[in-house]
Formats: structure tokens, C-alpha cells, sequence
């Protein structure tokens, strides 16, 4: 968890949980829990891209309750530095 990591650079601003891989890279997560019907929107994902942009992160996960992503939030998740993945509600076991 953010407020857990040792090497968070202040309050949670958008990062959910800090993940250390076997490789030792970083991966910055966050995770949403929207009813099913909600398409998530930018401006719900801005401060998770703007605080998981740093250098010490590899990799970006955004996990969410909905299968739903607005176009604009999309455009957002296809083009970052690093790059992000997506773990919806279709691929998780309900």
C-alpha cells in the first residue's frame, strides 16, 4: 500500500500500491472500484499518471470493477512513458 512504502514522497495522490517484482522493478497501481455500469474517465486516472510518471517506476496497472474506459482516458493509457496495463472487471474471477 502507498501509505506502507517506505520510499513514498508524500500524502497518496493517485498511486493505490507500490509494486516490487522479482526483477526489482517498481510498478505504480492503482485500483478502482466503480459500479460495473461507470466508464471511467480522464480525469479519474490524471493524478495516478502524474504521480506514477516518476523514473523509479517501470510499469503502470490500473485495475478496476468496470470494463468501461472512456475514449479520452484510453488515448491516455495507450500513450504513457512507461507504459500501463489494465486489469478490468472481465478479467478478474467474479
Amino acid at each position: 500500500m502507498w501509505d506502507e512504502w517506505p520510499d513514498k514522497w508524500g500524502p497518496d495522490t493517485g498511486i493505490d500500491i507500490v509494486v516490487k517484482t522479482k526483477s526489482e522493478e517498481l510498478w505504480a497501481v492503482q485500483s478502482k472500484a466503480y459500479d460495473e455500469t461507470y466508464s471511467i474517465k480522464k480525469q479519474d486516472i490524471d493524478s495516478f499518471f502524474s504521480a506514477s510518471s516518476r523514473s523509479e517506476f517501470s510499469y503502470r496497472l490500473l485495475m478496476a470493477t468496470t470494463d468501461k474506459v472512456a475514449n479520452n482516458a484510453r488515448a491516455t493509457i495507450n500513450g504513457t512513458d512507461p507504459p500501463c496495463d489494465e486489469l478490468l472487471r472481465s478479467d478478474l474471477d467474479w
